[in-house]
């Protein structure tokens, strides 16, 4: 049965034929006028006496007055017990409140009493429809009138009556019926509530997360220290005034002292190697050692395969430990296998020259994976790559002639490879900057320092002169022309001072080279006061 109040529409109320209309308890104080057609007998139980069509459960309809009583005498018994119960319960009898308020009961059993109650089914339809537009959503909220409907016309009715008496869900007018509607209405308040509850409480939640996540953004921009105003990086420190690790401090020629030392070198085992350039030779220091190991440049001064020129300037280790020494002064690059008692030529003929079989005062010296060797020729401006045994170079970067331009490099010293992303990092004494560039590339791009300027505020170089690179791609530079370490941070071209002149340590004094071991300790070559200067990290 449909609920014109809850799921159909009232525009449906004139397509539904009246089938089943529940009558309103009897309030005491009625007219006379509404209970002048029952006897007195009746009339003390009118208030709680309900008259349905009972349809047998063979679907069977009933048309006219003689299947009416028929089908009342059939089941007499029934309705006798459906009425001794409706009287006893009265607050589970079906109601219908009348439009005009007017309620009358008709005993079943007579073709008159029939009559009569189609009559008034009639009259209560036309009121029904004159009053379904009127009606308010208050109303259907209160529902203090309900009319059930049955199905249309001759359509059968998909269960019988009696066996869906129970289900039929009945609003009257009294108190009780009240209380169960406003209890229904509150039930369903309570329900939104738990759900706009539910609701705010995860809408609270994902707003103090978005709120805790932009303060903590804001706070970390606000209190990121100042790029100018710190030596730290990636929480690592160093300690401004250094101690001397390798040298006396005095020049001489004892195993235990340096002389104008110039390129160094840490392999992964933190093994300090020196290029002694006033005494032509390459010394090895143990870590912790108080003297070196002569390694290379046994023969003194010369250009024999034994010896070393006076313009040794750089030096790269391998991981078994074999040498490989800038011979600059020789035009050659010279290899000392790991123990060995004279050199081999691995770079360069020994002749000053452009040609690609020559080399002219080469300084910075790589090798990589592969064995192939990197030379930056400070006369030719340019980069050379020599593979194993070859007797001629390539040119992977420079090689215009000198300049200030993208595609020039202008008096390259010392060179770093990263040989991951195959970019040369390459320090450019004469036009003061360091440059990224790929090998095999038109162009290089400027990473520190001004073009063709020099000067010693953060963002100048003078004449730096070596390079190195932590794990992070923080480039530290040897500013040689200002007595200084600067560190440039991936990406930024200001420069901060870690160690010499500008800080309130240790001092440098012609400094040649710079380095880090596996601790980010940072080595100098102080090539003025013949020692080796240890920066610790703290």
């Amino acid at each position: 049965m449909l609920d014109l109040y809850s799921s159909c529409r009232l525009d449906d109320v004139q397509s539904i034929n009246l089938s089943v209309i529940k009558l309103s308890r009897h309030q005491h104080n009625h007219s006379l006028q509404s209970r002048r057609h029952y006897p007195s007998s009746a009339r003390s139980r009118v208030r709680n006496t309900v008259h349905i069509t009972i349809r047998p459960k063979n679907n069977t309809h009933v048309t006219n007055s003689e299947d009416v009583d028929q089908h009342h005498h059939r089941d007499e018994s029934r309705r006798k017990s459906i009425d001794k119960n409706l009287v006893q319960n009265s607050e589970n009898t079906i109601r219908c409140a009348s439009i005009n308020k007017s309620h009358r009961a008709y005993p079943l059993g007579s073709q008159s009493n029939l009559d009569i109650w189609k009559n008034d089914v009639s009259k209560k339809n036309s009121q029904l429809r004159s009053h379904s537009s009127a009606r308010t959503e208050s109303d259907r909220e209160r529902g203090h009138q309900t009319i059930f409907k049955a199905t249309t016309g001759s359509s059968k009715l998909s269960k019988s009556t009696g066996d869906n008496f129970h289900n039929i869900k009945t609003i009257g007018t009294g108190s009780n019926q009240r209380d169960t509607t406003e209890d229904y209405h509150q039930n369903s308040q309570r329900k939104k509530k738990k759900k706009c509850l539910l609701f705010c409480k995860i809408a609270s939640v994902i707003a103090a997360l978005v709120l805790g996540i932009g303060i903590a953004i804001t706070l970390a921009l606000l209190i990121k220290p100042n790029a100018t105003e710190t030596t730290s990086i990636h929480g690592s420190f160093w300690n401004t005034t250094g101690i001397t690790y390798a040298g006396t401090g005095i020049q001489g020629s004892a195993l235990n002292q340096l002389s104008a030392p110039v390129g160094i070198f840490i392999d992964s085992n933190d093994i300090l190697y020196i290029n002694d350039l006033g005494n032509y030779r390459c010394l090895k220091y143990l870590p912790g050692a108080s003297s070196g190991i002569l390694v290379a440049g046994l023969g003194g001064l010369g250009s024999a395969l034994n010896q070393l020129g006076s313009s040794i300037r750089f030096n790269y280790v391998d991981s078994n430990q074999n040498i490989y020494i800038s011979d600059g002064s020789n035009n050659r690059v010279m290899f000392w296998t790991n123990s060995a008692t004279t050199g081999i030529k691995v770079a360069g003929d020994g002749t000053s020259g452009t040609a690609l079989n020559h080399t002219a005062t080469p300084f910075g010296v790589w090798v990589d994976s592969s064995s192939n060797v990197f030379v930056s020729e400070s006369g030719n401006h340019r980069v050379t790559r020599w593979s194993p045994g070859a007797t001629v170079g390539v040119v992977v970067a420079g090689g215009n002639g000198q300049g200030t331009t993208p595609d020039k490099l202008s008096g390259p010293y010392g060179i770093f490879y990263d040989e991951t992303n195959q970019n040369l990092y390459i320090v450019n004494v004469f036009s003061h900057i360091v440059v990224k560039w790929r090998v095999g590339a038109a162009n290089g791009t400027v990473l520190a320092g001004v073009p063709g300027s020099s000067g010693s505020s953060s963002t100048y170089l003078k004449t730096p002169v070596d390079l190195t690179l932590d794990q992070w791609n923080n480039i530290y530079v040897l500013d040689r022309g200002n007595s200084r370490i600067q560190l440039f941070c991936d990406g930024n071209s200001t420069g901060i001072t870690i160690a010499g002149n500008g800080t309130s340590g240790s001092s440098l004094t012609n400094p040649w080279s710079v380095k880090l071991d596996s601790q980010l300790n940072l080595y100098v070559s102080d090539s003025g006061t013949g020692r080796i200067i240890k920066f610790s990290k703290l």
